[in-house]
């Protein structure tokens, strides 16, 4: 939930991500109360930027993403492959 009580349900919201970029290991936690794109592997964060303008025009401001952070670093995951979103806010917060 963002400070402004604006909820994001994670799964859609990552699906539509992964589509704009054709990519799927990434996630999207909170960083300084503003969503955070954790991207997994190689890309320039400028091009990444590009690919999303489309889809970040739709969302409402507040919903829109605040920073891009590249990593070589996978996703926690459970045993069921589920994001470990607590501990990949700890380690980006």
């Amino acid at each position: 939930m963002l400070p402004d009580g604006t909820k994001i349900f994670l799964p859609e919201y990552e699906a539509r991500l992964m589509t704009a970029l054709g990519h799927t290991e990434l996630a999207v936690t909170l960083r300084d109360n503003k969503p955070l794109l954790v991207f997994v592997g190689t890309a320039e964060e400028k091009t990444l930027w590009e690919k999303l303008q489309g889809l970040m025009r739709q969302l409402p401001r507040g919903q829109q993403l605040a920073g891009v952070l590249i990593t070589d670093e996978a996703l926690p995951r459970t045993a069921t492959g589920k994001i470990k979103r607590w501990e990949l806010q700890q380690k980006v917060g």
